[in-house]
């Protein structure tokens, strides 16, 4: 562990699987404080415990459905609240697309659970984000740095390029 995000505060979704754990569990190993977040609480229970095993911790807001404006809200303020402030968004969730050739595309059983998992969900938590922290912002001089997954190659390369 090299400490370099030691002192900032992360929002990490998804952390059940995927990229979203394997975030959760790089911040976490490089000193941030996360809190993440999933639908499938058993699947962030499991992250969770293998934080702990690994000697360091993730907090979990769960569950948590990204679509679902409430949650979202929840989960942001829940973070703020304990923490103060938030200095980073790894928006790693979505729902699996759903795809079919255009001629049987059924835009509601196709199109909007794919557009709501993989665009609604990504603005959801980023407005939020925005919403709770921007009054905090102000007061301890901080900034965000925002990643989904369509920046994630740069981020696995070097988690600096996301956040420091």
């Amino acid at each position: 562990m090299s400490g370099r995000l030691a002192g900032k505060v992360a929002l990490v979704t998804g952390i059940g699987a995927g990229i979203g754990r394997g975030c959760a569990l790089r911040f976490a190993r490089e000193g941030a404080t996360v809190i993440g977040c999933d639908i499938d609480a058993a699947w962030a229970a499991k992250t969770v415990a293998d934080a702990a095993d690994a000697g360091f911790v993730i907090d979990s807001v769960r569950p948590i459905d990204l679509t679902v404006p409430a949650d979202v809200a929840r989960y942001v303020a829940s973070a703020a609240d304990q923490h103060g402030r938030i200095d980073v968004v790894i928006n790693a969730a979505a729902v699996n697309p759903k795809f079919a050739p255009v001629e049987s595309l059924s835009y509601a059983d196709i199109w909007s659970p794919t557009l709501r998992g993989e665009a609604d969900l990504v603005f959801s938590s980023h407005a939020s984000s925005l919403a709770v922290t921007d009054p905090k912002w102000s007061r301890v001089g901080g900034d965000v740095r925002i990643c989904c997954r369509v920046r994630w190659h740069s981020c696995r390369r070097d988690v600096g390029t996301c956040c420091g």
